[in-house]
């Protein structure tokens, strides 16, 4: 029986489109290829909520292109390979004209051109163009295509076997985030004090943007507060956004924000760190077998193993064949190549007792290739001897699955610096 699994790496803040794209870039980066190998390994189905199916710049982006790839994803999302649940419209598309053509959704995450100061207003030829299927000359070239790419994931996610709906959130929030205070008292009475202000003052503590809108306030006023502040309340309302579809929370948080990290194991019951590392480049004869794992590489497997069990042979040598074995710090992980690029230094937190980690992740220095590498960490103690490049003797997915503890990505790049 498959999990459902909820990657907050593809945040729609973290992913979100504007003055920091090369941000943006890094954590769809990581989403993208944390949402490959969770499919590979056969016991994972990643799950977003319906806000993600319209304001997602990931999710648009992965779809958006005439290609093979942006194809294959939408294949993905048609078959139930990746779930988009609803919560109160009947489809994607639906749920993002109700939200433009909602004076209280001011600031988007994947439609830039409309966080002005009248973005209500600003909204009204998308709108009509949505009511219509007429984009008007008003609209710039990148909303017009951004429109179709919204068209095509809501189409593809209709044609999907039906899926949970996302439950309601009501005051889950705020609850957490006041837990967070409590859980903080005895390690920075400081994120404490204004993590409560948080849920106290803000007039509308379960949204996510009233929060934000409090915070910038408040820096505005002191001029500085503790970046911690921020991580935990993204942390609680990404851990609810998972809680709500019924799926487990792999929160990633910046390695260099500690207390965060030990306050959200505090409040998050049966909560398990992942490891961490900070690598050396991986040698070009430990990644030289590989190549890039794509959208439509992961059609071709689901299409070829799909219907297998994750332990069966067939299914276990086809993922072998797309992942290889380094070391990495004295420390056994499996990397997959993806497409794009990504150097981040992070650390997670997995909210259900029990559940797998993920790592955080840092490559310095410059190698040449051309493709990003994701690396998959073993549990503490060594993996065994399972080889993955070599022939497969023992189940590759579930001994995969209790070693998946951690995603390491690095830039490759024939430039020095």
């Amino acid at each position: 029986m498959k999990r459902n699994i909820y990657f907050y790496a593809l945040d729609t803040d973290r992913t979100k489109l504007g003055a920091d794209a090369a941000q943006a870039n890094e954590w769809i980066s990581r989403g993208e290829a944390e949402l490959k190998m969770s499919i590979l390994c056969g016991a994972w189905t990643p799950v977003f909520p319906q806000t993600c199916g319209w304001d997602s710049a990931a999710l648009l982006g992965y779809g958006a292109e005439e290609s093979f790839e942006s194809i294959a994803f939408l294949w993905l999302v048609r078959n139930g390979h990746l779930h988009i649940c609803l919560r109160d419209k009947p489809s994607i598309w639906d749920a993002a004209l109700s939200a433009f053509d909602n004076p209280e959704y001011r600031r988007l995450s994947a439609w830039p051109e409309f966080n002005t100061d009248n973005p209500y207003e600003d909204r009204r030829p998308l709108v009509e163009a949505m009511r219509t299927g007429k984009p008007t000359a008003s609209l710039p070239v990148a909303v017009q295509n951004r429109l179709l790419a919204l068209r095509k994931l809501s189409d593809a996610a209709k044609d999907a076997p039906p899926s949970k709906p996302e439950h309601p959130r009501g005051t889950r929030l705020s609850t957490l985030i006041r837990d967070a205070s409590v859980a903080a008292q005895n390690v920075d009475p400081k994120i404490a004090a204004l993590l409560l202000r948080c849920v106290t003052e803000v007039p509308n503590p379960d949204n996510r943007t009233s929060i934000d809108t409090f915070l910038e306030t408040e820096t505005e006023r002191v001029g500085q507060i503790p970046p911690e502040v921020r991580d935990i309340t993204n942390g609680c309302f990404n851990a609810v956004s998972a809680v709500c579809l019924d799926a487990c929370p792999a929160l990633t948080l910046p390695v260099s924000h500690p207390k965060a990290l030990e306050i959200l194991l505090r409040t998050l019951p049966g909560s398990v760190r992942g490891d961490r590392f900070e690598a050396s480049p991986l040698s070009p004869s430990e990644i030289s077998q590989l190549t890039v794992v794509g959208w439509d590489t992961i059609q071709a497997f689901e299409e070829e193993c799909g219907k297998l069990s994750a332990s069966e042979r067939i299914r276990e040598a086809e993922a072998a064949r797309l992942i290889a074995k380094v070391n990495v710090e004295r420390s056994r992980r499996y990397v997959l190549m993806t497409r794009w690029t990504n150097i981040l230094y992070n650390a997670a937190v997995w909210g259900a007792a029990g559940a797998l980690g993920l790592a955080a992740a840092g490559v310095t220095g410059p190698i040449a290739s051309v493709a990003a590498v994701t690396a998959v960490s073993a549990l503490a103690g060594g993996s065994g001897s399972l080889d993955v490049r070599g022939t497969v003797k023992e189940w590759f997915a579930p001994r995969l699955e209790r070693k998946l503890l951690g995603l390491l990505h690095s830039r490759y790049s024939t430039r020095s610096g």
